[in-house]
């Protein structure tokens, strides 16, 4: 169970380069974006705002209507249980490529021209390719290791048009093209839920995965003609992957950190008491989806803010603006997490129906002691937010560390002694560790900052 949510661009500011070095380090790149007046480039990023909320949605929505629909409508929990461990496996090598590749993509393209972004893009496809034959290779023995031969052919495939797609789509936001994304991202995501809902009780593990997989390979197909890749010369592909290792080693070191905080809470739980617990664990979690569009517009909102706010009013005043955002925020979320805690039997019956009443009868209890994890995970990813604002970043490492101490020593022989109970109450105690290294966090620079006057400014100190 994460315990902290991270953006990697947000986890990995120590690798940034200058952006005044792009055009040199990567020859092939060519010239940068001409620069733009501040006040210009503020009316731009408003102006996409309603595009990336909209787009923000179109995936949020698809997502949580697929998981939905695949624990509404497979057989029994036991393929549940399995779907979950194949698609945490699953999003676990895509973390590993878009710290390599698609990290590196945003950071270096914001700042390139048309041709150079489509040029970049180009060898970022096939850096993407070549990484997906070690990453494919993973995929298909945790596909036939959960659902036998029926996986043989589509678990590779659904992680190969995934990622295919994130390398396109993201060479399209780098450029803050959200509009433009929105046509591939609605096959990716919405048609896929709409496909899922046609099929009904007809699901199974390889159609769910057959529609996931075909459904991104299309939307790949739509943004990579929208972005037109050209040919990367190969003279300059090795400058390349020193470039992008550079710039996200570091990153993806993070990212690997996700075996101790996110992989080893499944995995545990399957090999202590089975596939079945694991369905029950991903039915609940789902339930806390709905809470990443709201963490993500959040944080986006956040960290410019306060920084902005910092360099007008200093370090306390910024805090204040930025916990303003946050308790707003937790104040929507409380009413939803109060419904789920209040009537927890009602919302399982409503979202999953009457196919399924082991959910309504064994997971109430369950999902009270998930939702006051929910709200402590929230407090830590807005408060780190604000941190990260103020250019305190390593909070976010500090408190992943937290949680992995925690996990290792609480939470993984809970699991092994008391199976989905141990897995929530560990999962709970590692959340708590996180929110409270970062809540420290927050009040011992809240309390060293200076109280300025407005126009007053004050550098981060280091941590």
């Amino acid at each position: 169970m994460p315990a902290v949510s991270k953006d990697h661009a947000e986890s990995a500011d120590a690798v940034l380069a200058p952006m005044s070095t792009v055009a040199s380090s990567v020859p092939a790149l060519a010239p940068a974006i001409p620069a733009r007046s501040f006040g210009g480039m503020l009316t731009k990023l408003a102006s996409k705002g309603a595009w990336a909320m909209a787009d923000q949605a179109v995936v949020s929505i698809g997502n949580y209507a697929t998981v939905i629909l695949v624990a509404r409508n497979l057989a029994d929990v036991k393929q549940v249980g399995a779907f979950s461990m194949i698609l945490e496996v699953l999003l676990f090598l895509n973390s590993l490529q878009s710290a390599l590749i698609v990290y590196p993509l945003l950071v270096r393209g914001a700042v390139l021209d048309k041709p150079a972004m489509q040029r970049l893009a180009g060898g970022c496809l096939i850096a993407t390719a070549i990484l997906c034959i070690p990453l494919s290779v993973a995929m298909l023995g945790t596909s036939c290791y959960f659902a036998g031969a029926s996986l043989l052919l589509w678990g590779p495939l659904t992680l190969i048009f995934q990622q295919l797609q994130e390398t396109v789509r993201r060479a399209l936001l780098a450029h803050l093209r959200y509009a433009a994304a929105i046509p591939g991202d609605a096959i990716s995501y919405l048609v896929q839920a709409v496909i899922l809902v046609a099929l009904g009780h007809r699901l199974t593990l390889p159609i769910t995965f057959a529609v996931i997989g075909v459904t991104s390979g299309c939307g790949a197909l739509v943004q990579a003609l929208q972005i037109g890749p050209r040919r990367f010369p190969l003279s300059e592909f090795k400058a390349l992957v020193i470039d992008f290792w550079t710039l996200s080693r570091w990153v993806l070191y993070s990212n690997l950190g996700l075996l101790v905080t996110n992989l080893s809470y499944s995995w545990a739980l399957f090999l202590s008491a089975g596939l079945v617990p694991v369905g029950y664990f991903g039915v609940i979690a789902n339930l806390a989806k709905l809470v990443n569009p709201i963490t993500a517009a959040l944080t986006g909102l956040i960290i410019p803010s306060v920084s902005r706010a910092r360099a007008g009013g200093g370090t306390r005043f910024a805090m204040r603006i930025g916990a303003k955002y946050a308790l707003l925020g937790l104040a929507v979320l409380l009413v939803y997490f109060g419904i789920l805690a209040i009537f927890p039997g009602r919302c399982l019956s409503l979202i999953y129906g009457k196919t399924h009443p082991d959910y309504v009868e064994k997971l109430p209890g369950f999902l009270r002691v998930l939702v006051c994890s929910w709200t402590l995970m929230f407090i830590t990813n807005m408060t780190i937010a604000i941190l990260n604002g103020l250019g305190y970043s390593r909070v976010n490492f500090f408190a992943t560390v937290a949680n992995g101490i925690v996990t290792v020593l609480i939470s993984l022989p809970l699991i092994w002694k008391f199976g989905l109970l141990g897995t929530i109450i560990g999962g709970s105690l590692a959340t708590a560790a996180a929110t409270i290294v970062a809540v420290y966090c927050f009040i011992r620079h809240h309390n060293d900052a200076p109280e300025l006057p407005s126009g007053g400014s004050a550098a981060p100190a280091a941590i």
